[in-house]
């Protein structure tokens, strides 16, 4: 009964690595069908996931009566820890501007604002199956990418065709008015009083005469 017993676990083991050979390994991941590689559209999903707080944020920088009209997500490089690496970004347009903010590590975050007067020209690109943009600007720039975003083709046509154009300048009434809205913030803590002399500045700026 030994030499049997042998044989048939034998036969057992032979069967099992046989099928193990001829099935694929479930636990695989499947190949996505958009071809795109499954570690770079995880990237992308978790920049997206991310924006939705970054987006939140952002809001609060927006001036009264500034309204948002598009925004993407993906991710940018900042230097960390003295090395470069990736965060997750999002540029939004508004009726106004282009804002990029970038998060930084224990909550800590970048942000840049770009008029569109001041913007030049916008170059988008395509990285193994996902999109990337780059703003430039007067002597200043941003990079988005691995944007997976279905508003990506909507922001640039929005942006595209708001460059070149100065922002219009406030009557004495309006730039009163939102000065007053801005101290309000102020007080309910939604601006530090760093930002509320920076926007103070800006109303005062585009409420002066410009020469021509």
């Amino acid at each position: 009964m030994g030499p049997f017993i042998s044989l048939v676990i034998l036969a057992i083991f032979v069967a099992w690595l046989v099928a193990r050979i001829v099935k694929p390994d479930a636990s695989k991941e499947a190949p996505d069908e958009s071809g795109l590689e499954p570690g770079l559209r995880n990237t992308a999903r978790v920049a997206s996931k991310t924006a939705g707080r970054i987006y939140a944020a952002l809001k609060e920088h927006l001036d009264p009566g500034e309204e948002p009209k598009v925004w993407v997500a993906g991710v940018s490089d900042i230097e960390s820890m003295g090395r470069e690496t990736e965060s997750s970004a999002v540029l939004l347009a508004t009726d106004r501007r282009v804002f990029f903010y970038c998060m930084r590590g224990l909550g800590g975050y970048d942000m840049e604002t770009f008029p569109f007067g001041n913007i030049s020209s916008l170059e988008t690109s395509k990285r193994m199956g996902l999109d990337a943009v780059r703003l430039f600007a007067t002597g200043n720039q941003a990079e988005l990418r691995k944007i997976l975003d279905d508003s990506f083709e909507e922001f640039v046509r929005y942006v595209r065709s708001q460059i070149g154009k100065k922002e219009q300048v406030l009557a004495p009434a309006d730039a009163v008015d939102q000065l007053a809205k801005l101290g309000e913030l102020r007080e309910k803590g939604v601006l530090t009083e760093e930002e509320f002399a920076a926007k103070k500045q800006e109303l005062l700026a585009q409420g002066a005469p410009r020469g021509s």
